[in-house]
């Protein structure tokens, strides 16, 4: 006992420090104030832009910038009058920002009466990129995660780094705003004008968004990769049970429809490889789209690069697509 007098006695500077530190960080950064003056194409910035574009829409698109591109909210609406649909994307977001942004845009889990979740592939494959430790998770999220969130959060990543920046960003949220809170003391006027302007008519330009006019005919297109055996650690499959089993969880029982659809690939044909298994077939409860369902729209006239519709399939796949949203289920 007497030996832990010199240890609590050294360490309370730093539990002091700290504590002034957090004090400090939270005035400034955990206040609707700085998120609602972002820097609007940020990451952060483009999370507090959608969750302002959301009001009395019934069903949520969720999504990247595959979805920002090729979904448009308006056409939908124009299609289906009998519903206000939400283009939830935000470029660079994963199943794990998903989760996260629809506890803010549906604290309840009773506001959507469809929610839909878009996927590359609908396989388990390891792919090149690797979502457990992606680090723009930490910008996306950083001005929209909790104290209470620090040990969940943190723990879903996989390296002992990714996990102590997570910790770091979830208990000092300067520490993923940083490079934004610089941007903002070199021209705080600028920035201030600018999140004002995004405020008043961000929402509009959003809604009203048209899609990109270029497309790839008589592109030289690259020749399709052959692909070997698909590699399937478990990591990925691991991945996707952990954050679409919180988001159907979250729904279970609320009358909440959960959809799941493959995007529209780009216009490079991929090989097939062998099936390596689909964690998303193991879930009851969920809608399942048709893997081929958007095939039509994979060619070059409706896409403007290997990614990412242009207008024309913008036009076809929101038209497509909130038919079949639409329906009963």
């Amino acid at each position: 006992m007497v030996g832990v007098v010199p240890i609590v006695r050294n360490l309370a500077p730093w539990m002091a420090g700290f504590c002034v530190l957090f004090a400090l960080d939270a005035a400034m950064f955990r206040t609707s104030f700085y998120r609602e003056n972002l820097e609007p194409d940020s990451y952060a910035g483009q999370v507090e832009r959608m969750l302002r574009t959301a009001g009395n829409q019934s069903i949520a698109v969720m999504g990247d910038s595959r979805i920002a591109e090729g979904f448009s909210a308006r056409i939908a609406d124009q299609r289906q009058p009998g519903f206000r649909f939400l283009s939830a994307a935000v470029p660079g977001s994963t199943p794990r920002c998903w989760y996260y942004l629809l506890r803010e845009l549906d604290p309840a889990g009773t506001r959507f009466k469809t929610i839909a979740l878009p996927l590359e592939t609908y396989e388990d494959a390891d792919g090149s990129r690797e979502l457990t430790d992606r680090v723009l998770d930490l910008n996306i999220l950083a001005a929209r995660l909790r104290l209470a969130d620090t040990l969940t959060f943190a723990s879903s990543f996989q390296s002992s780094e990714a996990r102590w920046n997570a910790l770091l960003v979830c208990l000092l949220k300067g520490v993923g705003l940083r490079e934004d809170f610089q941007a903002f003391l070199a021209h705080p006027a600028a920035r201030l004008d600018k999140a004002a302007m995004y405020r008043r008519n961000g929402n509009q330009w959003n809604y009203d968004y048209q899609g990109n006019s270029k497309d790839l005919t008589g592109a030289v297109l690259p020749a399709p990769v052959p692909r070997g055996p698909s590699q399937n650690t478990g990591v990925y499959t691991a991945y996707r049970r952990e954050w679409f089993n919180r988001i159907i969880n979250k729904y279970r029982g609320t009358g909440t429809s959960i959809v799941f659809l493959r995007l529209p690939r780009g216009p490079v044909p991929t090989p097939a490889s062998p099936r390596s298994g689909s964690s998303i077939h193991e879930w009851t409860g969920v809608s399942i789209l048709p893997e081929d369902l958007f095939h039509s729209l994979e060619t070059p006239e409706y896409f403007f690069d290997a990614l990412h519709l242009n207008a024309r399939g913008r036009q076809r796949f929101s038209t497509e697509l909130a038919d079949i949203l639409a329906r009963p289920r």
